[in-house]
């Protein structure tokens, strides 16, 4: 321990061998003291000859000043950091003067510079902090027992990438002589990102449904992120504080928008802190609401000009998948032939429609206009079971007949929907059957009787 003793060492013809060791320096060494070190004679066998050489000798400098640096955090590419050096001078009998030393910030990354200088008094009154890629301190001082603090601005290049960099200096010095460590600290680059998708990106939703949407935010940088929060203004259920991510993790969750009854385009917007300050990102996705059709007009199978029919009822998302207007007899939708009522026309034809997506049950108020005055008399037939008759049959269907409209009104799955189902649809073929008036070419036989 106090001696330090080799024994054993072997060397061939021109070899050399280099050893070290660690010392502990007490703590009553005086600061600033220089300690001679010399060895005794090396000494070996050569043959049997006894050989020697010369002691080996060196002085120890006890260090009575501390030089350290440090940045603070993490930056990013096009950022900035803060570099901050600290001096203290340990010798409480000695002031320091002409402490001086250099900082090569272009070997640290190329284009690192530093910002806001020359800075005056930072380590004493008379120093002076200088340089943009080369920082130089130069006249600093310090009285017994103090130390001297400051910071500098760096400003990243664009091109910087993520990464360690080291940051060393030159050692600290007095006079152009050198009395303690280069000061050393690592730059660290990161680039933190985040990315947020809304899926789907396009929807269509029938008017007065819900628009389902998943959302996932992924961390894409190579940092933790804190903080992390989804808003979503227009749909509020897609907001959410997820907290934390760390680098390459990501949050998925699913949220809805009930009785949507107009389009629109939805952004959600994800924000999270990151070492070097906040980031964020957003993503849109587009709903489009399919209005149902209420009203349907186009030319009658007869001929006679256009006809519009009309509802009203069902719920927002009820309307006509299929309108057609049929002949009473030949059509493929036409009821059989030979089968219609033998008293009644139907100057219009008939009418056929599919109600869908109708709230269960519903009522639906229905006006069909046709192209002419209808006749005294005239009737709405429809062509279907009943529910007291599953077969198809003519029927007639309560209505009320003003001019060239009929009004009636079917609920679904009773009289007048076909499928007799309370199921949200409804299947109906019908026309308003005018009375056929009698030929006034054929004249009544008379009856015969006796007398």
């Amino acid at each position: 321990t106090g001696t330090l003793q080799l024994t054993g060492g072997l060397l061939g013809p021109g070899s050399s061998c280099t050893f070290s060791v660690t010392l502990q320096v007490p703590a009553n060494a005086v600061l600033g003291g220089v300690v001679t070190n010399t060895t005794s004679q090396v000494t070996g066998t050569l043959g049997n000859l006894q050989v020697t050489g010369d002691p080996a000798s060196d002085d120890l400098q006890i260090n009575y000043l501390t030089f350290t640096k440090a940045f603070d955090g993490p930056a990013v590419a096009a950022g900035s950091s803060t570099l901050t050096f600290t001096i203290t001078n340990l010798n409480a009998g000695n002031a320091v003067t002409d402490i001086s030393f250099s900082d090569d910030l272009g070997a640290v990354i190329s284009g690192l510079m530093a910002t806001g200088l020359p800075a005056n008094d930072v380590c004493g009154t008379g120093s002076v902090l200088n340089g943009t890629s080369l920082l130089t301190l130069s006249g600093g001082n310090l009285l017994p027992g103090g130390s001297c603090s400051f910071g500098v601005t760096l400003l990243v290049p664009e091109a910087a990438t993520a990464g360690i960099y080291p940051n060393t200096t030159s050692a600290l010095s007095l006079g152009g002589l050198a009395v303690a460590l280069p000061a050393t600290a690592d730059l660290e680059i990161i680039e933190p990102a985040i990315e947020i998708q809304k899926a789907p990106e396009n929807q269509v939703i029938l008017a007065g449904g819900t628009a389902s949407f998943t959302i996932t935010v992924v961390n894409t940088g190579d940092a933790d992120l804190e903080s992390v929060v989804v808003s979503d203004p227009l749909t509020p259920t897609c907001s959410n504080a997820i907290g934390t991510l760390s680098a390459g993790a990501s949050a998925s969750y699913g949220c809805t928008l009930p009785a949507v009854t107009t389009g629109f385009t939805n952004v959600a917007t994800v924000t999270a802190t990151a070492a070097t300050g906040p980031v964020e990102n957003s993503a849109t996705a587009f709903v489009d609401v399919e209005v149902p059709v209420t009203c349907f007009t186009g030319p009658t199978a007869t001929g006679t000009g256009d006809a519009t029919l009309c509802f009203t009822g069902g719920g927002p998302a009820c309307g006509f998948s299929d309108v057609q207007l049929i002949p009473v007899e030949g059509g493929p939708l036409s009821p059989p032939a030979g089968t219609a009522p033998k008293d009644f026309a139907f100057p219009h034809g008939l009418v056929t429609f599919v109600l869908t997506n109708c709230e269960p049950g519903f009522t639906a108020e229905f006006t069909l206009e046709v192209p002419d005055t209808l006749p005294d008399g005239t009737e709405y037939w429809k062509h279907g079971p009943t529910p007291d008759d599953p077969n198809p049959h003519w029927y007639v269907l309560p209505s009320i007949v003003s001019g060239n409209t009929v009004t009636f009104s079917i609920t679904d799955g009773g009289l007048g929907d076909d499928d007799l189902s309370a199921d949200g649809t409804s299947e109906d073929a019908g026309g308003p059957g005018a009375p056929i008036p009698p030929d006034p070419s054929v004249k009544s036989i008379p009856t015969l009787t006796t007398g």
